[in-house]
């Protein structure tokens, strides 16, 4: 039988690892990557469009955001014309590009950075477990 050695792993500086949300507040986040999807069934835009953000702060810890491709105008409900504002307006102003840049252009996107406003909210598929939201971009 072959005596091979392996070294004991260290886990003591994972041991202090903790998955609790940030704190609500401003974080200077990084774009990490960027993907088509359809907003799902149970969102009340179910089947429209829009670009899936994965952010990570710089504590390593990610936060998605689904940015609505979809137009809304004047006759819109009042949610969604408020949705869009604080997420893909809000996102394309803090990055200082342009909505076609962001439909067309979107990779390039990845490793920018954006500051964003983030809140600790009650998960809707696990109620008792917080998780962090991205309320807008600055």
């Amino acid at each position: 039988m072959t005596n091979i050695k392996i070294s004991v792993p260290d886990d003591s500086a994972i041991e202090s690892t903790s998955y609790e949300p940030l704190p609500a507040g401003d974080y200077e986040l990084e774009i990490v990557s960027v993907d088509f999807k359809a907003f799902g069934d149970a969102s009340k835009f179910a089947g429209e469009p829009g670009l899936n953000f994965q952010f990570k702060s710089s504590t390593n810890r990610r936060i998605y955001k689904l940015i609505p491709l979809f137009a809304v105008n004047e006759q819109s409900p009042k949610g969604a014309v408020q949705f869009v504002q604080m997420s893909r307006v809000s996102l394309v102003r803090a990055l200082g590009i342009t909505n076609a840049v962001l439909v067309n252009d979107y990779a390039s996107l990845v490793g920018k950075t954006v500051t964003a406003t983030i809140s600790v909210q009650e998960r809707r598929d696990m109620p008792g477990t917080k998780q962090n939201q991205i309320v807008s971009f600055k």
